[in-house]
């Protein structure tokens, strides 16, 4: 039976017109089942009897089941969830991160189970890849969170995975998270992250919803990027900055680049000069993320005194905004580069 939290806006139209509904209850429907998160069709009280039995006899209601919650100091929370449990697919967990800070109350959403790009710093990409993530379990890790706090204002797709590999269901997922039958959630407050990826950015000219951009560029010569990033040898930084260009052009919208900070790797003012000469030209703001490191890795992160002198350099050089992200959830593996889709041990 299939899955209705696994339809997009359209497909649901189109499963509900064929079942001989009105048009009327693809919307009502779509809030029942994401804003108001019911878990059977007998909830839906403004529907008639006979519809919610029809329902039940053409879908399931299928929720993400919650394997655990870690909260740390900060309040950041860190969820681990099953993912459908479907014999047909391989199976594993799924993290997401809850992130309170001020009034922004972001959720860090994964679109695939692990990751293919395979970067050097980052533990989802150590673990390597099973699949892209469907709809459903995109969109249920935010339905699971929002009924464990207390409000969630913003959405960045930065969990495990690259979102543009996964575009379509990315894209399925940003419409009802934005729609008002969805959840409710600004255009501008979705961010899509990714580590280079020229063909997913280029989908995004047509995309109409104005969400927010993210590069993850952690080097900026050839050498050391295809060093952390291997998805630079395909698609090198010269053509990314063409593309990002290119990008602004269309959307008319600043770009966030992301940039983690490896001790002896990527950290010297030298490699804060070609930074500048790379993305000088390019509207953009600047997060600089010391590395969060995980067990299987030596890399560290440089000391507090290094990190603020290239931050100096750059916020001088470039005269826009240039910030250090504290990551939160590190305690818990849950920061940036942290996620994995194993079962881990009690952290």
């Amino acid at each position: 039976m299939e899955n209705i939290r696994n339809l997009s806006i359209t497909q649901l139209k189109d499963k509900l017109k064929e079942y001989g509904y009105p048009s009327y209850r693809t919307k009502q429907i779509l809030k029942w089942i994401w804003q108001k998160g019911v878990n059977s069709f007998n909830d839906m009280t403004d529907l008639k009897k006979e519809d919610r039995n029809k329902l039940s006899r053409h879908f399931s209601l299928k929720n993400l089941i919650i394997e655990n919650i870690k909260t740390d100091k900060t309040g950041t929370r860190k969820f681990v969830f099953h993912t459908d449990n479907n014999p047909d697919i391989p199976q594993g967990f799924i993290e997401t991160v809850y992130i309170p800070q001020g009034k922004r109350h972001t959720v860090c959403l994964s679109t695939q189970l692990g990751c293919p790009l395979n970067c050097t710093f980052c533990r989802t990409g150590y673990y390597g890849f099973k699949r892209n993530l469907t709809l459903f379990e995109i969109l249920s890790q935010l339905l699971e969170v929002k009924r464990h706090v207390e409000k969630v204002s913003n959405i960045v797709f930065m969990g495990m995975g690259e979102p543009f590999l996964n575009w379509t269901n990315v894209k399925h997922a940003i419409e009802i998270i934005n729609s008002d039958f969805g959840f409710k959630i600004g255009a501008r407050k979705i961010t899509v992250s990714t580590a280079g990826h020229i063909p997913g950015i280029k989908k995004l000219f047509e995309f109409p919803l104005q969400v927010k951009l993210a590069v993850s560029l952690n080097a900026a010569n050839e050498k050391t990027r295809s060093f952390l990033m291997p998805i630079n040898r395909h698609f090198h930084l010269k053509n990314l900055m063409e593309t990002l260009k290119e990008y602004y052009n269309v959307k008319k919208k600043r770009i966030t680049f992301e940039y983690v900070l490896i001790k002896d790797i990527n950290d010297s003012i030298e490699h804060a000069r070609e930074l500048v000469k790379l993305i000088k030209h390019i509207p953009c703001k600047l997060n600089l993320i010391p590395y969060n490191p995980f067990p299987e890795k030596p890399f560290k992160k440089p000391d507090f005194k290094r990190i603020e002198t290239f931050k100096a350099f750059l916020y001088k050089a470039l005269k826009s905004a240039v910030s250090v992200r504290r990551s939160r959830g590190s305690s818990l593996l849950g920061a940036c580069g942290q996620l994995i889709y194993k079962k881990q041990k009690e952290v």
